[in-house]
């Protein structure tokens, strides 16, 4: 393919891998927010809830970049290593564990996002859900959600997280499809937009809230959109 055309013609495309979080439904960002105002107030000034949050996302996404394959770790054990290593670098004595309850029983019940159910009814290409979570998790979020998929590949059954290229090749393997005949889209630059594209694969940067794309790692996507609506007729 060397046009991405929109929306997406199924003369063109033969399978849609979909993100999940973030792109069908919403983030647990809320919940996330609330355990580093809690964590602010109880470091008594030490750290702000804003200096929490953007070293326990670097604590995330560096332990999924390599917590793949071999070395492999699933999200129940990332998610309390992130915030423990989090709260040491602030020299923080912070019980986490009920915090870490909340944001599991969020994952397990994450609503749908406001454009994504009319895009998964209208979408006439078979669609595959790549999802950087536990599988059981997921599971229990699309069902609550009423999100039928019979392709699923979670960073569980890959062992491996986005952008590596475990997860892609096992959507590829699952679909039996062909990466130039493949679209994959979703809403992290670097997980989605930069994971796929090295593979070969179509991308679509969902961006809704207008933000300029990264430069940083000489990739850039086929496709921007500020609502998967614009990927489908009628949106």
């Amino acid at each position: 393919m060397t046009r991405l055309g929109l929306p997406l013609d199924p003369a063109e495309v033969d399978y849609v891998f979909l993100d999940v979080d973030g792109t069908i439904v919403h983030e647990d960002i809320h919940v996330l927010r609330t355990v580093c105002a809690h964590m602010a107030r109880a470091s008594g000034g030490g750290a702000s809830a804003d200096e929490l949050g953007d070293k326990w996302a670097e604590k995330w996404f560096g332990l999924c970049d390599i917590a793949n394959e071999a070395d492999y770790a699933p999200c129940r054990d990332l998610l309390p290593r992130s915030l423990r290593a989090t709260a040491e670098h602030f020299a923080m004595d912070y019980e986490i564990d009920d915090w870490i309850e909340a944001v599991v029983e969020y994952s397990r019940r994450s609503p749908l996002l406001h454009d994504a159910r009319v895009f998964l009814e209208r979408v006439s290409i078979p669609v595959c859900l790549l999802s950087n979570r536990d599988t059981e998790p997921l599971h229990q979020t699309l069902e609550r959600a009423g999100v039928e998929s019979s392709l699923i590949v979670t960073s569980e059954d890959a062992r491996a997280y986005k952008p590596h290229p475990g997860m892609f090749r096992r959507a590829l393997d699952l679909t039996d499809a062909s990466p130039e005949r493949v679209v994959h889209i979703g809403d992290s630059h670097h997980a989605d937009v930069c994971g796929a594209a090295r593979l070969g694969i179509n991308t679509v940067w969902l961006n809704r809230e207008g933000r300029d794309e990264p430069t940083e790692e000489g990739i850039r996507a086929d496709r921007v959109v500020a609502s998967l609506l614009e990927l489908v007729p009628g949106g």
